[in-house]
């Protein structure tokens, strides 16, 4: 039968500075060749001494170990010598006991923590990590709840490996030092900063889920699976969030992902992002950067995104969609956008440079499409924004233009710029309103039907092929 160990460290009297760690069982132990130091700090990892109490123990020597017998033992005697030297030892291996310390710590020591089923809560004050610290054992927990988890040094580590589990409620993990992570990570609230990496492995879970989770001046490197199920935000301040080749993040809520402080935040996805939950759009707002060079993939629901350069997949299913709702997302070749479901530009400034299309339909309603090469949609509508560009664009299925405007050469040229094709057995239909053709050429092989108004501007030319129709049906 587990057990629960429980290390209880608890806030010493001023002047000394202490933190507050509640439910302390979680394994932190050191590679043996590198010394690993973890710091408890209060506001400087340079003070001379730190204050972990409750009742049993003095630490304050160069080394000392600590075996936690049978269920129930709460001392392990006491912590010999008194040097308080950096590079100082100490080891607690326990088999489901309960320990209690009251300890005072010099300003660097390698602290080894190897318990079962057991859980480090940082509720206060800073818990500051130099060297190269683990956790060990069986299914132990580290918890952030509400102080500061530091790494202190950019070459200190922290590994979580596989089984072991970091779980983030509140407050900070933060420093330059770097968090590798190939058990799980359980991300509800809180900020990862301090200008560090953290990473999960191909075989790491993360969960984001209840309220608002920060990546803030830090990265964040994820090989694994991220389950996105927020009811809050995701947010990405001067941050930046790689979505590697192996990577999966899968959005099953209708939460934002956000630039919502500081510097613009950049979402890199290389592998895959997928949405598979929630009727109501995810959307990265707050102009929070998306570079897709791998698939972004709406399996329910809607997808929005702001700026960015892609060269990858975009791909919807019928009754799903793909939004570009601001800012100015570049489609350089290598890029498609495939699938049954809707592409639509609702306020962004599309650029296409080479971009491919499978059986897409186009809903445009603001912004701007710049077509910048030749491209095709089954289905094309236009409400509103401004299409662009030098390319031609062909209609394979139907289209509807309601409003807006088809430009090209817009001042006093003499050729056209661009052209929009309706092919034979197509029908582009001008409902009502008023559109606008200025320095583009439109060639019709099929059928036009206008109950509105369409006006030519500048070198525009309408190109009423022989066998096609164009039927006029207001006054």
């Amino acid at each position: 039968m587990n057990h629960e160990t429980t290390v209880s460290l608890q806030r010493e009297p001023a002047p000394r500075r202490s933190i507050l760690l509640a439910s302390f069982g979680v394994t932190f132990a050191s590679m043996i060749a590198i010394v690993t130091v973890l710091v408890f700090s209060g506001t400087s990892a340079n003070a001379s001494t730190y204050a972990l109490t409750s009742s049993g123990v003095t630490w304050n020597a160069a080394s000392w170990t600590c075996t936690a017998g049978a269920p129930g033992a709460t001392s392990c005697g006491a912590y010999p010598g008194s040097s308080g030297t950096a590079g100082d030892i100490a080891n607690i291996n326990s088999s489901g006991g309960t320990v209690t310390v009251n300890s005072v710590i010099p300003s660097a020591v390698t602290l080894n923590l190897n318990c079962t089923s057991c859980t480090l809560n940082i509720s206060s004050g800073t818990l500051g990590l130099t060297g190269s610290s683990t956790m060990t054992g069986s299914t132990p927990t580290l918890l952030i709840s509400g102080g500061t988890l530091n790494l202190v040094n950019a070459v200190d580590t922290l590994q979580v490996p596989f089984g072991a589990t970091l779980s983030f409620t509140s407050g900070t993990l933060g420093g330059p030092g770097a968090v590798n992570i190939d058990g799980a990570l359980n991300w509800s609230n809180g900020t990862m900063s301090g200008g560090g990496n953290t990473t999960l492995g191909s075989g790491g879970t993360a969960t984001l889920a209840g309220g608002t989770t920060i990546l803030s001046s830090r990265t964040f490197d994820n090989n694994g699976a991220v389950n996105f199920t927020s009811v809050g935000q995701f947010q990405i301040n001067n941050a930046t969030f790689n979505n590697n080749s192996t990577g999966v993040f899968n959005a099953q809520n209708v939460a934002s992902i956000c630039w919502c402080s500081g510097a613009a935040g950049t979402f890199n996805n290389a592998g895959l992002f997928k949405k598979t939950g929630g009727a109501s759009p995810t959307s990265f707002v707050g102009n929070v950067v998306l570079n897709n060079t791998g698939t972004v993939d709406a399996q329910v629901g809607t997808i929005q995104i702001q700026s960015g350069t892609s060269t990858g997949t975009f791909k919807t299913t019928t009754g799903t969609a793909i939004e570009f709702i601001g800012g100015t997302q570049t489609l350089n070749a290598g890029a498609s956008l495939t699938g049954t479901g809707t592409f639509s530009i609702a306020g962004a400034n599309v650029l296409s440079n080479g971009i491919t299309t499978t059986g897409t339909t186009l809903s445009f309603t603001s912004g701007t499409f710049d077509v910048g090469s030749n491209v095709s949609f089954v289905s094309y509508s236009q409400s509103g924004g401004t299409l662009s560009g030098a390319g031609t664009v062909t209609v394979t299925g139907s289209a509807s233009w309601s409003g807006g405007t088809m430009a090209g050469d817009t001042s006093p040229g003499t050729a056209t710029i661009g052209d929009f094709i309706v092919p034979a057995g197509v029908t582009l239909s001008i409902p009502s309103g008023n559109v606008y053709l200025d320095g583009r050429k439109l060639t019709n092989q099929g059928l036009v039907n206008a109950s509105g108004t369409l006006s030519l501007y500048h070198v525009a030319v309408f190109d009423n092929q022989a066998g096609a129709t164009y039927d006029l049906k207001n006054d």
